[in-house]
């Protein structure tokens, strides 16, 4: 991340009043106040001393080749019973789970989904009930789990997971390895995912919520050469300039190897192709997804709020509508600013920091000093006035440009220890 200090008299240093007064008329204790307070009953159904968890970690899972066979195995008989109940609901219309849990148990199944935990049973009949429910009311049928699927599942209940492992007494002597430390422990449900050919273990966990104490307020102008330029008025940051050149050899490697698979007459050499571009393609969604994280707990720490243009992509690389070449579409979609814009407000909500959607048409083109619109900026990299000859970069510009427009359509009011609130203005 680079950041750019402005500190010249003519530079795009900007007061703003807006981020620094005092947050009125919403408070943490205020939110409070609209919760029912209806006293329990003397002894409530699904009361329980346990929080809700708030944040999932995922850890990567070596197991060894034994203890392979036996979660494949386990996650074959998962997907049998699944796919059993499927069958069952589309014959027989709707029936309840806790109907077809003993169903299930006296169905004609094959010895090696005999295997299949108690446990893992009902939860694979109460995963089916609730696809078939959740179809039903979307309009659709439920489908059939497929052996072939990207990305699999078992799930278990909270007691299914003790010392360190999920039932240590059927996987005796089996071991496993992984890179981070594994709970010893855990209260809630738990999941083992087969995703890709690799094994995680999803571990559900309540983590203590703090918000952001500063109140400072940044504008984001995403973009393809530059991630994200941000502005706050006495600086600017300029987020992935260097480290995309990385993702993009990355992917100009891919597009070679591609080309070298369709032109391969021999079997074996398209195999190990294959296989290689599949590494390829997780190393890109690993660099990527690294970006995103860091970048977001970046924000989230430094601001208490923060402007995020709505950057339509999916409409931006269309064939029809698209005035961007193929390399530029295909480096948008590799970034995945949708992804981050989810992720960011997901950080966000747990931080305190509010993130206000904003549009940023015109924002590079306008020009800061006198309003004129630069029809012919194109793709340069430099905003130059044809009125008054200002000239910035073009990001810089962009980004300055969505913080005025933000700021004169959302007032609002900061306090310490609160969620800020705003009023959102009609303007285009």
């Amino acid at each position: 991340m680079k950041e750019i200090s402005l500190q010249n008299k003519n530079s795009l240093k900007i007061s703003c009043p807006s981020s620094t007064v005092s947050l009125l008329g919403y408070t943490d204790s205020e939110s409070t106040e609209n919760k029912s307070n209806l006293p329990y009953k003397k002894k409530p159904r699904h009361r329980t001393s346990k929080s809700t968890p708030n944040a999932v970690k995922k850890i990567r899972v070596y197991p060894s080749k034994d203890l392979h066979r036996v979660w494949k195995r386990w996650l074959a008989a998962y997907r049998w019973i699944y796919n059993w109940t499927i069958e069952k609901l589309k014959k027989e219309g709707y029936i309840s789970a806790y109907t077809l849990q003993p169903l299930a148990r006296k169905a004609d199944r094959p010895d090696w989904v005999k295997e299949l935990p108690g446990h893992q049973l009902q939860e694979a009949v109460s995963d089916a009930v609730d696809a078939f429910a959740q179809a039903k009311a979307n309009g659709g049928q439920a489908k059939f789990k497929s052996v072939k699927a990207p990305s699999q599942v078992i799930k278990f209940k909270a007691g299914n997971y003790k010392q360190g492992c999920w039932y240590p007494k059927k996987t005796k002597g089996l071991t496993f390895y992984s890179p981070e430390s594994f709970p010893n422990e855990c209260l809630y449900a738990t999941q083992l995912v087969y995703q890709k050919g690799k094994w995680y273990g999803i571990f559900p966990e309540c983590r203590e919520e703090s918000c952001t104490e500063t109140d400072s307020v940044i504008a984001l102008d995403p973009g393809v050469r530059t991630f994200l330029t941000g502005y706050d008025g006495n600086r600017v940051l300029e987020v992935g300039e260097r480290d995309l050149g990385r993702v993009n050899r990355l992917c100009t490697h891919l597009d070679d190897l591609l080309s070298r698979i369709a032109k391969c007459n021999s079997k074996r050499k398209r195999f190990k192709m294959r296989k290689a571009a599949t590494q390829i393609r997780h190393r890109i969604q690993n660099l990527v997804k690294d970006l995103h994280n860091k970048v977001a707990k970046f924000l989230v720490s430094c601001y208490k709020v923060i402007f995020l243009p709505t950057f339509n992509t999916s409409e931006m690389v269309l064939k029809d509508k698209r005035k961007i070449n193929s390399k530029t579409a295909r480096s948008m979609m590799t970034l995945s600013h949708h992804k981050f814009a989810e992720h960011l407000l997901h950080k966000a909500k747990r931080k305190g920091v509010l993130v206000v959607r904003c549009n940023e048409s015109y924002t590079s083109k306008t020009c800061p000093e006198c309003g004129h619109i630069h029809d012919r900026l194109g793709g340069s990299k430099k905003f130059k006035c044809p009125s008054c000859g200002y000239t910035v970069h073009r990001d810089w510009n962009g980004a300055r440009n969505i913080m005025l427009r933000a700021l004169a359509a959302t007032p609002f009011t900061l306090t310490s220890n609160a969620i800020p609130s705003l009023s959102l203005l009609n303007y285009e």
